[in-house]
């Protein structure tokens, strides 16, 4: 008899303190979640287009659902010309490939996919030097800057453990379509590019 009441007071602890331990391990796995969500990640790409050059994204939130956060911070640091060497006219001239680009823009993502992509739309400022040619003229270089939009599609390929248990990378490649215009001068153009991406995050 004692046994039996032994037993029975034996299971109803071990029921009290699970369901007293409920509450604590979902507050616990809350506070993970949040803490993924406010963590500080970034991604290194390389993009290949008008212009081509290094291209680095900061954002908070987890990759490992193959999304980033619903918004990001894109910066690139590029030169004008590799491919599109053919430009349009510019300062009673003609423009030429070779001048030092920087940008930085906003994307917010678009809650629709397009083929598997996530979407992405755009705002920024672009500005650095800009080379051109005017007849009689040596190559001149000066400094332009103006906004530009931009359409960007990232697809994952493979998400890869970089260390244990810590810091992961996720694979993909982009392409977009980006928008420029140079304040006070009549010049604008519309490129593609596409690229590949490593995104850390941990």
């Amino acid at each position: 008899m004692r046994n039996r009441y032994g037993r029975a007071l034996f299971c109803l602890m071990i029921t009290v303190f699970t369901c007293l331990n409920i509450p604590g391990n979902s507050q616990d796995m809350l506070n993970q979640w949040k803490q993924q969500h406010q963590k500080l990640n970034a991604s290194l790409g390389f993009r290949a287009g008008e212009p081509m050059g290094i291209n680095i994204q900061l954002y908070r939130g987890v990759t490992a659902g193959c999304t980033k956060s619903k918004g990001l911070i894109d910066l690139l640091i590029s030169k004008e010309g590799p491919i599109f060497s053919l430009g349009p006219a510019y300062q009673n001239g003609s423009w030429r490939p070779g001048g030092t680009r920087f940008s930085v823009s906003w994307f917010h993502e678009v809650n629709h996919r397009l083929f598997g992509q996530y979407l992405y739309y755009g705002i920024g400022l672009q500005g650095g030097s800009r080379k051109y040619y005017r007849l009689g003229e040596h190559y001149t270089e000066n400094f332009a800057w103006g906004p530009q939009l931009t359409i960007h599609g990232e697809v994952p390929v493979k998400i890869i453990s970089v260390t244990p248990h810590y810091l992961y990378c996720k694979i993909s490649v982009f392409a977009e379509l980006m928008y420029h215009r140079e304040i006070g001068e009549d010049f604008a153009y519309v490129r593609p590019a596409a690229g590949i991406r490593f995104n850390f995050f941990y």
